[in-house]
């Protein structure tokens, strides 16, 4: 049809997810000349996307013998409600990003290249990455590191380049293959997905939309294997966001600012979410051990890693970049502040209800307010931030001086720091 009005058009057909399998299998074909664009998995890895658990891993490259011209689609970020990244970088190393495309150019899949970034700032990296590889056919992995560092970072290169390798090597691993790392969207659709479950089936239903990861296991055992997936990795992530704010400092000067918008914020999402994922983890335990305060606690610590990203998206060290992040629909953080608000409710309606000053008045009064049947005849009842924040303190007050009741402390006992 548009040979029929344009003269030689330049024409493509983009080979994704389904196509790839059905042309693969010989039952599509293509007039001469049009370009196949041929996709990743989204993580970077020339095979067929996953589409729920359904993980075919049909190669996504041009055989020798297949007629060109061939292109390549290729992601920096992606977005599959599962585990993938778009507020952060690539989860997979630029070695690995070198290689399989180094694999698509031995196999003359260069005519025609489109990189799916989604948004510029966040994914400058890969980018600058890609786009040398492409014009060169080449990358040294050190050299570009060290140039691209110097570069935004001249003041403090040697410790960004310390520090950008350290990102890579803080990525959860979560499947069989090289290419199944977690960006941040792995601790917050699993949070929502989980709380779902929880919340409607009161424990004792899977979350089915999970199983591409855990496989088809029972709600506890999947909310063990993600917990047991966040706790090996977030040492790593503390340790990096840590080191990464002594470097940023007051960000006064241009360099300073520009850790914390490249870098450092990035760092924050995986480390508050994968924290985030660890305390909700822990809280459905305490939770099937009938602990309502415990569990209610664990997930006000999640809610507080979640909130700490979104100060940090909500407020940029430059005019330029407000509102940067306020259409955060893909990853949703504040979405997944919401979902830990509901489950927060849920177990005080539990725990605290109907009355909802129980906890209160067991842990918050002194002895004689506590002879007051009806506290609410005096004040109101406390809201939850009010509540869970003033419970935190008074757990502090237990470790110092012991005033609390004994109850209290046995509860305090298992819900602490230490014993997390």
């Amino acid at each position: 049809m548009i040979d029929e009005v344009q003269k030689n058009p330049i024409c493509c057909v983009n080979l994704y997810g389904e196509i790839t399998e059905l042309y693969k299998q010989g039952l599509l074909e293509f007039p001469e000349g049009v370009i196949k664009v041929w996709a990743d998995s989204g993580y970077g890895k020339m095979v067929s996307r996953r589409q729920g658990s359904h993980n075919p891993r049909v190669p996504s490259i041009a055989s020798r013998q297949d007629q060109g011209p061939h292109g390549i689609y290729y992601h920096v970020t992606f977005y599959d409600l599962q585990a993938s990244n778009h507020l952060t970088m690539l989860p997979n190393t630029p070695e690995f990003v070198k290689d399989e495309l180094t694999r698509t150019f031995d196999h003359e899949m260069s005519e025609f290249l489109i990189v799916n970034c989604g948004n510029i700032r966040p994914h400058l990296y890969f980018l600058d990455f890609v786009s040398e590889l492409w014009t060169k056919g080449d990358v040294d992995e050190e050299e570009f590191l060290s140039g691209f560092v110097s570069r935004y970072y001249p003041s403090h290169w040697a410790e960004m380049s310390k520090y950008t390798k350290a990102f890579f090597d803080a990525v959860i691993p979560y499947g069989n293959f090289e290419d199944e790392r977690a960006g941040e969207q792995f601790y917050h659709f699993t949070i929502r997905n989980l709380a779902k479950q929880w919340i409607v089936s009161q424990g004792s239903q899977p979350a089915k939309n999970l199983f591409w990861a855990t496989g088809e296991a029972g709600l506890k055992e999947q909310f063990d294997w993600f917990q047991t997936k966040a706790a090996d990795k977030l040492p790593q992530w503390e340790e990096l966001a840590s080191e990464l704010q002594a470097l940023e400092g007051d960000a006064q000067d241009e360099e300073q600012k520009r850790i914390r918008n490249q870098l450092h914020i990035q760092v924050q999402i995986h480390k508050n979410g994968c924290k985030a994922l660890h305390r909700f983890t822990q809280a459905f335990e305490r939770f099937r051990a009938e602990d309502h305060l415990g569990a209610y606690l664990l997930v006000n610590d999640a809610l507080n890693e979640i909130r700490e990203s979104l100060i940090m998206m909500q407020e940029p060290t430059d005019a330029k970049w407000e509102g940067f992040y306020e259409n955060d629909c893909l990853t949703n953080v504040s979405l997944t502040e919401y979902v830990l608000e509901t489950v927060r409710r849920n177990l005080r309606m539990l725990g605290d209800g109907p009355a909802f000053y129980q906890w209160e008045k067991q842990y918050l009064t002194s002895a004689g307010e506590r002879a007051v049947m009806l506290l609410t005849n005096k004040t109101k009842q406390l809201m939850d931030d009010q509540l869970a924040e003033k419970l935190e303190k008074s757990m502090e007050q237990t470790y110092s001086d012991g005033t609390n009741p004994q109850s209290f402390n046995k509860k305090k006992a298992e819900t602490s720091p230490a014993s997390r």
